[in-house]
């Protein structure tokens, strides 16, 4: 059996024991979780990298990366599975870029583009998407497949014109500016160092959530996000963050913090009340918010502010003004 075909039945019966349990199915959903129980692992080499099948190592050049689809786009290998599956996809990457891509065609770069950014290449995801852009679209952005450039990016110096290699193009941006495929929003997860100035509107996250994020200077400075049908919203603390870094909360719907929560006593009952409250710090792994359908909450990140404690909090009308002069 293939890897190919393990991640593409191991999907499909993940899907659906998911679907029956959201019909309330439970004997279904049990089935199908029971049959994905029973299929293998993951076919992988000496190096931990993945083979194609078992006696079948990725070894040379090939355009299609179909062993590949557990990391990327079916996601069933994930960084965020912990060191196990952080070391597959780090050893099929660097098997990907050791065998090179003699055979590649343009669409191979931009796959290659989404699987550097789940393992958070902002620079690695960056070049690929580069190359692709440069050497494999023709003038009117038509995705050519062979390097038109004849650049050494690909032997194949053909020019078949195919949608796909744009349409992962698209995708790979997005896997840099946001990710949530885990149930968790990650804001700008794989950008490279030198993309100071970066912003983005309404982009489409897991759980009916639409963010808009804007960096300046190479830091995080207002993240908005929109919830379609309410829920608990789960957001990655952002990399760029400094340790010691104040932000600012707005937005009625939000009740609590979790985990950690600094909100107490009065400042909870306030909170209520004004919908703008000061936190500090941001925790160090996630934060947890329950949210409602039609709510926006906004994280305005402030670098230069003391922490607020319950003998210090400002009274209603202070936390509503200094908010939203902060934001404006």
């Amino acid at each position: 059996m293939t890897n190919y075909d393990l991640a593409m039945m191991h999907f499909l019966f993940k899907a659906a024991s998911e679907l029956a349990h959201e019909l309330n199915l439970a004997d279904e959903a049990g089935h199908w979780a029971s049959l994905e129980a029973q299929l293998p692992d993951y076919d992988i080499d000496e190096e931990g990298c993945l083979t194609f099948a078992k006696g079948y190592p990725y070894k040379e050049s090939h355009r299609h990366f179909s062993h590949a689809m557990a990391i990327h786009p079916l996601g069933l290998i994930d960084w965020s599975d912990g060191e196990k599956s952080q070391h597959i996809i780090r050893a099929t990457l660097k098997r990907l870029d050791e065998v090179g891509p003699d055979y590649w065609t343009g669409y191979s770069y931009s796959w290659l583009a989404n699987m550097k950014a789940r393992a958070f290449d902002g620079e690695g995801a960056a070049q690929a998407l580069k190359t692709f852009a440069e050497c494999f679209c023709l003038k009117n952005t038509f995705h050519a497949n062979g390097d038109q450039t004849q650049s050494g990016k690909s032997r194949f110096t053909y020019r078949p014109f195919t949608r796909e290699g744009n349409f992962a193009f698209a995708a790979g941006i997005q896997e840099m500016l946001l990710q949530s495929h885990t149930g968790v929003i990650r804001i700008f997860p794989a950008i490279p160092k030198e993309w100071k100035d970066v912003s983005f509107e309404s982009l489409r996250a897991m759980g009916a959530f639409l963010v808009s994020a804007r960096m300046e200077g190479g830091e995080i400075n207002r993240v908005r996000i929109y919830s379609e049908k309410g829920g608990m919203l789960k957001i990655a603390r952002p990399g760029t963050l400094k340790p010691n870094k104040n932000y600012t909360l707005s937005g009625t719907d939000i009740l609590n913090i979790y985990p950690g929560s600094f909100l107490c006593g009065d400042q909870k009952r306030l909170f209520r009340q004004s919908g703008f409250c000061r936190i500090s710090p941001f925790p160090s792994v996630q934060i947890h918010i329950p949210t409602f359908s039609g709510k926006s909450t906004t994280f305005i990140f402030i670098e230069r502010c003391k922490r607020l404690h319950s003998d210090t909090f400002p009274t209603l009308t202070d936390t509503r003004l200094k908010s939203e002069k902060e934001a404006e």
